[in-house]
């Protein structure tokens, strides 16, 4: 169980919805006052196994089809993910894990992102940028997860589509996690048909859309 290791769990309650990362006893009075977050059916990360697999369309949501580039990576990652499925649970997994044990102001998907923008917009080399992140590394706390090479970066994770530099890091959004919460798809946007999905999910993925946005 995590709240072994770490004096600080992530909080399931209808409020909270894993999205804060609380004290146990805190928890406990969470839970108590506001309830369990119904959505939150397998505890994933509070212990509990992760299922192999998925519902692949609900990777979906995350698309951005802003614009017709981001759309074309949107079909891409559509594609990649029926063959990987376990990438979704690596987005989804990078986009709440903490840089490092202590961390409560970036993830280790928002770190990456920041940083992989301002490659793309300096033009920095993979060697220049490899040396940025050894350097980083090396500062930061013990356990961070930032990557150390470029490809690293690239990878995670575990996705490249159609070697486009930092769009892929923000594909997985769609226009209604912006401007408002739809629990559709429409289904002009993929070959596979409307499929729902959590509002949890959106409400975490849109606040990091929200810092995609002040990086750039």
């Amino acid at each position: 169980m995590l709240g072994l290791q770490d004096p600080y769990i992530l909080c399931p309650c209808k409020n909270c919805r894993n999205l804060t990362r609380l004290g146990v006893d805190e928890v406990k009075g969470h839970m108590i006052m506001h309830g369990i977050d119904p959505t939150y059916t397998r505890w994933i990360w509070h212990g509990e196994k992760e299922h192999p697999n998925i519902n692949l369309d609900e990777f979906h949501k995350y698309q951005d089809c802003e614009g017709d580039r981001l759309e074309e990576m949107a079909q891409a990652a559509g594609e990649n993910f029926h063959d990987n499925p376990s990438m979704f649970e690596d987005l989804l997994r990078d986009a709440r894990e903490p840089l490092y044990p202590s961390c409560t102001k970036c993830t280790k998907l928002s770190t990456i992102l920041k940083l992989y923008n301002l490659k793309a917009a300096h033009g920095w080399t993979d060697r220049s940028f490899t040396a940025l992140l050894e350097i980083m590394k090396d500062i930061l706390p013990d356990n961070n997860v930032l990557p150390n090479r470029t490809y690293d970066a690239k990878k995670c994770p575990k996705q490249d589509i159609n070697t486009t530099d930092s769009g892929y890091y923000v594909c997985r959004y769609m226009r209604e996690i912006i401007d408002h919460k739809c629990t559709v798809i429409p289904v002009n946007y993929f070959r596979d048909s409307p499929t729902s999905y959590d509002i949890h999910s959106i409400d975490e993925l849109q606040e990091e859309w929200l810092q995609y946005i002040d990086s750039e």
